[in-house]
């Protein structure tokens, strides 16, 4: 099943579509704004955008989404109230 996704990782949004299915996630190539932003902002936004170079594992617990990318980069995300 495809699906949208997208946030606001920092200073920039980023949106793609991504398939999902029992297991993991896999995103396709990313959009995002080109906005300068806080250095650590940047650095936030360069960790989760390297999730889009493979398979992704999730975990959902409450209002949080912890993203596993295939070296084991941890990325948690919240949803916006």
């Amino acid at each position: 099943m495809t699906r949208k996704i997208g946030g606001r990782p920092g200073g920039n949004a980023v949106d793609a579509t991504a398939t999902v299915r029992t297991g993991p996630i896999t995103p396709g190539r990313p959009s995002t704004t080109r906005m300068m932003c806080d250095a650590s902002l940047m650095g936030t936004e360069r960790t989760l955008l390297g999730l889009f170079n493979g398979s992704v594992g999730h975990r959902v617990d409450h209002d949080t989404l912890a993203l596993t990318s295939e070296n084991g980069t941890i990325v948690h995300a919240r949803a916006a109230k």
